[in-house]
């Protein structure tokens, strides 16, 4: 019976390993087993592709590339414009921490140190290069990120500006437009043309070409590398060779199904004219004619078919240099980019169409190759997934989830929100709209910006009834419990979101130990607190409501129901909920600390571990194994999370407590906890 016990263990720690194993044992290459990383965005790329359920849209090479990866269904953006977008993904943060909510600001103002996704790479003895749009402009590129210079070919937008004029377009007799309907005039181009030149031709050909060019180079010097290709379309101007155009019939191509504002809904939510209308010759009216917009439509259509070409060529020539099997490859939008919904036209706010992104993530040796995941996932998530994924560690203070294990099983629980935001100035008054999708809703708040708990406009669209998000039922009365629900959940995201910059060092500990992917926020350390206070309930249940109530997303970590706990125990002194309701105070006493830097409770911890360390000493080997279980467990985390300060429980303590919870933990043959991987576990509880 103990060589079977001990044979399970062992299987259940294996399988800690599994999904990491599965993809580095396929990896044996002359750079030390390291994965390459392929990392490719595309400019203003919605979710209108073939592997999106979009059977008009022509992209094959996209569409194979999700065949062999995971596509993530709902993936959001940080915020629905360029810079912003891009610089989330590289540093793994969110606006409010990069400060980066325009077109000219650097995220190394606010962040002088931080350390960008390539740049981790980086020092772990890659060679990153940047071809095409990575960062937004070649003003924002970061040198620190890349060990090879940047580089950028010039675009069509840049061409049009010394080529064309506002006569460069000429509106035909019969394209149905009113002919006293007035016409942009601007230096640029118009938005959309037929290009004269190659199939393969123009920036994004060009970026491929120079793609093509490094891999190349990457197979003939074997060495590991972390390659980023940023294409430019489908952003505007939609210039693309005749090929790409013929790939749709106009009459095909349908209109946004919801062609008007949405209901109830603050006029400044969306934006009237924006991007669009610094082209020449585009009607100036919001209220596009239908054949302008079919046509702006088309152009957007056929510019996604050039990118996918240019996309199918870099993959193909990876296959050829048999560097697939050994290479991560990812694939996102930096946002989405609204075709007429809501009557309006490009992103710039918070809604669906602007906020939704593509995401396909393709790993060696994944197990969800192929599926698509409907978990709600950010754009900030991109950062320690990839990072995961080639066995780095990523910078503690970053505000993404792994999605590693999404990556493993798409069908998991997975109760997360996305956060995006827009700045808007509304009267002379700056304010900041955050958009939180859960699963079901999306709430967003417009807020002051120098005082969030000024609350000036409110929005709540329910997907299940209304996914085009049409009609705002904030103010319903049937809404009021609702919003009241929401709004909470919307405060707990926006404090975590920013949390990790103030926390101790210490609270990445409690971040990776105790349950990996869930943030902590100050109101939930004040929720414990409050719970401490009222001192009524045992800590089990404490526990228990803390789960309930603010990490319902909690799928790693001590489970409270072992088994392994229950009586009968021969030390009378020793009883099992006393034991364990002390165990539970130690470890949320340690937590608190750990992430709030409250010293009372460090100090509270260290009274309980110190009151247990002789206790403990005498107990037997029968009642190690009932007993040690899961609070044994408990106090191996407070001992690990308190270890990470000087302040507090003597070194000679600190010593003498692990070895003796070690040699009860190893007699004891019903070892039950759920760490995310085996590395997860404390230290003093590894041998």
């Amino acid at each position: 019976m103990k060589l079977n016990i001990t044979f399970f263990i062992s299987l259940l720690c294996l399988s800690a390993y599994a999904f990491v194993c599965s993809v580095h044992a396929q990896v044996e290459h002359s750079h030390e087993g390291k994965l390459n990383v392929l990392f490719i965005v595309s400019d203003d790329l919605r979710p209108e592709l073939g592997c999106y359920g979009n059977e008009l849209i022509h992209s094959p090479n996209i569409d194979r590339l999700a065949s062999r990866g995971l596509v993530f269904g709902h993936a959001y953006c940080q915020q629905a414009v360029c810079s912003p977008s891009r610089s989330s993904v590289m540093t793994g943060m969110r606006p409010d921490s990069t400060k980066v909510y325009n077109l000219s600001t650097h995220f190394r103002d606010a962040l002088p140190d931080v350390v960008t996704l390539p740049q981790l790479f980086k020092s772990n003895g890659y060679r990153t290069q940047s071809l095409g749009k990575i960062y937004h402009s070649r003003q924002l590129d970061d040198e620190p990120s890349w060990t090879v210079s940047s580089h950028r070919p010039e675009s069509e937008f840049e061409m049009s500006r010394t080529v064309f004029t506002s006569h460069g377009f000429c509106r035909q007799e019969d394209d149905g437009f009113d002919p006293e309907l007035p016409l942009t005039d601007t230096d640029r181009g118009p938005p959309f043309r037929i290009s004269e030149g190659p199939v393969n031709g123009g920036s994004d050909g060009e970026i491929a070409d120079a793609a093509i060019a490094a891999l190349q180079q990457f197979s003939e010097e074997s060495m590991p590398f972390f390659l980023a290709v940023g294409f430019k379309k489908p952003h505007l101007p939609f210039v693309v060779a005749e090929h790409y155009w013929e790939l749709y019939d106009p009459d095909d191509i349908p209109f946004a199904p919801n062609r008007f504002l949405p209901g109830g809904a603050p006029e400044f939510a969306l934006v009237e004219k924006n991007e669009l209308w610094n082209y020449s010759s585009v009607p100036d009216t919001p209220d596009l004619p239908d054949e302008y917009a079919r046509q702006l439509k088309h152009g957007y259509y056929a510019s996604i078919s050039y990118m996918d070409a240019q996309l199918g060529r870099v993959m193909d020539e990876l296959n050829r240099l048999e560097l697939t099997e050994n290479t991560i490859v990812v694939l996102w939008g930096d946002h989405g980019w609204k075709l007429g919904e809501h009557n309006r036209w490009c992103k710039h706010s918070n809604f669906e169409e602007d906020t939704r992104a593509p995401l396909i993530i393709c790993a060696p040796g994944m197990r969800s190759s192929g599926q698509t995941t409907d978990a709600v996932v950010e754009f900030v998530d991109i950062y320690p997934t990839i990072a995961e994924l080639a066995g780095l560690v990523a910078p503690a203070e970053i505000q993404g989830r792994s999605l590693v294990p999404l990556l493993d099983d798409h069908q998991r629980s997975w109760d997360e929100v996305a956060m995006s935001q827009y700045p808007r100035r509304v009267d002379g008054q700056k304010l900041m709209g955050y958009s939180m999708r859960t699963e079901r809703y999306r709430l967003t708040r417009w807020v002051a910006e120098q005082d969030q708990s000024e609350l000036v406009a409110l929005e709540l669209y329910d997907h299940e009834s209304d996914p085009q998000e049409n009609i705002n039922i904030a103010h319903d009365p049937e809404s009021a419990a609702l919003v009241v629900e929401l709004a909470d959940r919307w405060r707990r995201k926006l404090h975590s979101c920013t949390s990790t910059l103030n926390r101790p060092e210490s609270a990445s500990v409690a971040n990776s130990i105790v349950h990996p992917g869930v943030a902590h926020s100050i109101e939930d350390i004040q929720f414990v607190k409050d719970m401490i206070a009222a001192g009524e309930q045992p800590w089990l249940d404490v526990w228990e409501q803390l789960k309930r109530n603010r990490f319902a997303s909690l799928s790693y970590g001590p489970n409270p129901h072992s088994h392994v706990e229950r009586g009968p125990y021969n030390n009378p002194d020793i009883g099992s909920s006393e034991f364990s309701n002390d165990s539970w105070a130690a470890y949320v006493h340690a937590l608190i600390w750990a992430i709030g830097g409250d010293e009372d409770h460090a100090n509270k911890s260290v009274e309980i571990l110190d009151a247990w360390s002789g206790e403990l000493q005498s107990i037997s080997n029968h009642d190690a194994k009932l007993l040690i279980g899961m609070s044994g467990y408990r106090f191996c985390i407070a001992a690990e999370l308190l270890k990470h300060t000087s302040n507090h429980w003597s070194v000679d303590g600190q010593v003498a407590f692990e070895e003796m919870l070690r040699e009860i933990w190893f007699r004891s043959l019903r070892i039950f906890f759920r760490p995310q991987t085996a590395t997860g576990m404390p230290r003093l509880c590894r041998r």
